[in-house]
């Protein structure tokens, strides 16, 4: 039990239980309150008691609908009981997304020990920004530093909107694109169909001659992916950086976010979604440079 049992502990030193062993105990996979997943401890109901946790009802409630649900499947039919086990790992799939890391917002000195060491403000895939936590960057930098080089690259990049944009002021000619242009497909080379490399042009002449235009293909023929393309075109070709306004039906807003990542993987696109405690974060930490208050980025 403990911190021995958390997944990074696991991943360093091993399971610290014996799959082995003859005598067993029922433990708890415990989320605690104020700290990411990545923390989360297999504990009994003894070593709870031992550090006299506030929230033993949580506990007492858990135990509850487990028996319940054990009634339940003893007169359930096979097909209710399937659906249930579906629901089951789709849950446990969610949990396993919290402990990926979807960025880093913030960073400053730890406040542990004597302040040499840095602290990382993670937001967690699948959780609002109200959920962001203080990381130490030990941790961090042995299981994220990917997300560290893009926290850094976001920090010091100069593509961000500016007042002063010439193609903003005079739209500049509209040269048709021949070929799906480099920046166009992000680090997999992603390819464009013909006919969406047509509507890319379509959209970018509309622009150049300063219409608007709906663009109505049927679904499934990749709306999406043409108008990142085309937002990938003004901010490669143009040097138009936003800021871009994007408004998506909720429903949507993982398939465009993924699809940003794959397509333009440059553009600094921030997810303004969540309760008002959420969107404060957003706005403190993902808005403004705290030097210049300039904002950070491209596509909200």
């Amino acid at each position: 039990t403990g911190a021995s049992t958390t997944v990074y502990a696991v991943d360093d030193f091993g399971n610290p239980n014996d799959e082995n062993a003859t005598e067993t105990e029922e433990q708890y996979l415990i989320k605690w309150k104020g700290w990411s997943y990545l923390h989360n401890t297999w504990e009994s109901e003894a070593t709870l008691k031992e550090q006299k946790v506030q929230g033993m009802k949580k506990l007492e409630n858990y135990k509850k609908r487990l028996d319940e649900i054990a009634d339940w499947k003893s007169h359930a039919s096979p097909e209710d009981l399937e659906y249930y086990e579906c629901q089951q790992e789709l849950s446990q799939d969610v949990h396993t997304q919290h402990l990926q890391m979807e960025r880093i917002i913030a960073h400053g000195p730890s406040k542990s020990g004597d302040g040499s060491e840095t602290e990382y403000f993670c937001k967690w895939s699948g959780l609002p920004y109200i959920e962001c936590t203080w990381e130490e960057g030990s941790l961090i930098e042995k299981k994220f530093q990917n997300k560290i080089d893009e926290y850094f690259a976001r920090q010091k990049n100069q593509k961000i909107p500016s007042k002063v944009c010439k193609a903003l002021k005079v739209r500049p000619k509209f040269i048709p694109l021949k070929v799906q242009p480099k920046y166009v497909g992000g680090v997999n080379n992603l390819e464009l169909r013909d006919y969406q490399l047509e509507g890319l042009n379509w959209l970018t002449n509309t622009w150049c001659k300063e219409n608007s235009v709906i663009l109505a293909d049927e679904m499934g023929l990749g709306k999406t992916i043409q108008t990142i393309s085309f937002l990938n075109c003004l901010f490669n070709q143009h040097s138009v950086f936003g800021p871009f306004l994007l408004v998506v039906p909720l429903s949507t807003m993982t398939s465009w976010q993924r699809e940003f990542e794959m397509w333009a993987p440059e553009m600094n696109v921030i997810v303004y979604l969540g309760d008002v405690n959420s969107r404060n974060v957003i706005r403190q930490y993902e808005w403004c440079h705290p030097g210049n208050k300039r904002l950070k980025f491209n596509v909200l």
